[in-house]
């Protein structure tokens, strides 16, 4: 609630109190609470192709166009849709994360669009993800394992920005801004028919690649030093020799797989200096 105005009130006063609502309202839309570096100082990293994914992050949130995030796994895809998130206009509005390789095909559309009290059995009325997101984000993480039939509702739903409750005729407008992230790579899933090629075109407006852990190891002192601070242990040390062991690995797991091992790490040296010996690969 912005202002409150008393009956009967003056017309030309109203219009005032509306104008003042609206200037407030854009003020607050562009007046940032943090700086660009402040929400990205924990998306660690020096090298350039970091570098470059930040100023991708800084560019793509100025926009409402929907942003397809690729990458392997643990590269921390969902952490920079939040920070896109953060620096939008929308940094206000809810964040909603769907993991759409983790419900079942004939849950995808419900979650996603809801439902309405008898369209299947135990069917109760309840919002999806879009009605839960209007006038926020929506990241569908792992938007590759979705199903073809979801992904003909979910293009048409990007089209229409309109969604229909499963069971209702009722379509109800919502204004959310879409964020997609996927591991597969789409152009290949696109070939073999897993994946819609219409669809690929329609969330491919504003691609960002976050680059595996090998491909940016001069980063891997930086975030070992995090890691070790965030895991409680920042007084532990760790030898030269421990960080070049880290340094000739190559990183399937990418950032998540190199917190579980200096994880592992201080377990097994009891939470004294980090030798070699102490890192331990799965």
């Amino acid at each position: 609630a912005y202002d409150y105005v008393t009956k009967p009130y003056k017309f030309e006063e109203l219009k005032g109190t509306i104008r003042n609502a609206l200037q407030n309202s854009a003020d607050r839309a562009t007046a940032f609470p943090e700086t660009d570096d402040e929400v990205l100082q924990d998306l660690l990293g020096e090298s350039k192709v970091i570098h470059d994914v930040k100023k991708l992050i800084c560019m793509y949130s100025q926009s409402n166009s929907t942003v397809l995030i690729t990458g392997e796994s643990g590269t921390g895809k969902e952490l920079v849709a939040q920070k896109i998130h953060t620096l939008s206009s929308r940094r206000e509005q809810v964040f909603t994360t769907v993991n759409c390789g983790a419900i079942p095909s004939t849950l995808i559309e419900t979650e996603l669009f809801g439902s309405v009290r008898g369209a299947f059995t135990d069917a109760v009325d309840r919002k999806g993800c879009f009605e839960l997101s209007d006038m926020g984000t929506l990241l569908l993480d792992e938007i590759g394992e979705m199903s073809l039939q979801a992904q003909v509702t979910l293009l048409r739903v990007l089209g229409e920005k309109c969604i229909t409750r499963i069971g209702s005729t009722k379509r109800i407008p919502v204004n959310v801004r879409i964020l997609a992230a996927t591991n597969k790579d789409l152009l290949q899933e696109v070939q073999t028919r897993n994946f819609r090629q219409d669809l690929f075109f329609r969330i491919n407006v504003l691609p960002i690649h976050i680059p595996p852990l090998r491909e940016r190891k001069e980063d891997i002192p930086l975030l070992a030093a995090f890691f070790l601070e965030h895991l409680g242990s920042s007084g532990l040390s760790i030898s030269p020799k421990a960080i070049d062991k880290l340094l000739v690995y190559e990183w399937p797991g990418n950032v998540r797989e190199l917190r579980n091992v200096l994880e592992r790490a201080i377990i097994i040296s009891g939470g004294e200096h980090i030798a070699p010996h102490h890192i331990v690969f799965a």
